[in-house]
């Protein structure tokens, strides 16, 4: 099987701005958001909820795929960042 950093740089699937809904949780209700923005911040998800807010609160997926020439990263490797990026805030 292989990588899925290797899929991503060789044959990357057709990736939609999307909201989906994730209703497996004991208590509440999931939600997934893909967006195509440089930098996630907490404008983004502000605005990210309000656009989900005005779709029906519901699934919707872009029509339009995300330009490949727009950086894709694996859930993988902005976990990695994150922990990087707590750790040196943690030590400064």
């Amino acid at each position: 099987m292989r990588a899925a950093s290797d899929i991503l740089r060789d044959t990357p699937p057709p990736v939609h701005e999307s909201f989906r809904l994730d209703r497996a949780y004991r208590y509440g209700t999931g939600l997934e958001i893909v967006l195509d923005i440089p930098a996630i911040d907490r404008a983004a998800i502000e605005c990210a909820i309000h656009r989900f807010r005005e779709c029906g609160e519901t699934d919707w997926q872009s029509p339009t795929p995300i330009p490949r020439d727009h950086p894709r990263k694996t859930e993988a490797e902005i976990l990695a960042r994150a922990r990087k990026q707590g750790e040196a805030s943690q030590t400064a």
